[in-house]
């Protein structure tokens, strides 16, 4: 089993943001994922360790997002993304 020294580990946390954890999500669920990271950022930070929350914008009307062939298209929802959508969700 990996052992860690939780004092020298970074936890970097990534798509943690309201705009994809309201879209689909499989194989957990957004509430699955948040409670996960939570813990996992609670018993780092306790212990001494570094936690970093990643935050993607690509700016007014998505003007920086990828350009071209990815994994997943970018799903724009109808109207345009709300406001919060790249804020860290944190329930």
């Amino acid at each position: 089993m990996l052992s860690l020294n939780l004092r020298s580990t970074a936890l970097v946390l990534i798509d943690l943001q309201k705009g994809l954890l309201s879209l689909p999500l499989a194989p957990r669920t957004a509430p699955q994922i948040l409670a996960t990271a939570t813990r996992l950022a609670t018993e780092i930070a306790a212990a001494g360790g570094l936690v970093v929350l990643v935050r993607v914008d690509f700016g007014a009307g998505l003007a920086a997002a990828p350009q071209g062939a990815t994994d997943v298209a970018l799903a724009v929802p109808p109207g345009g993304v709300p406001a919060d959508w790249t804020d860290i969700s944190r329930s």
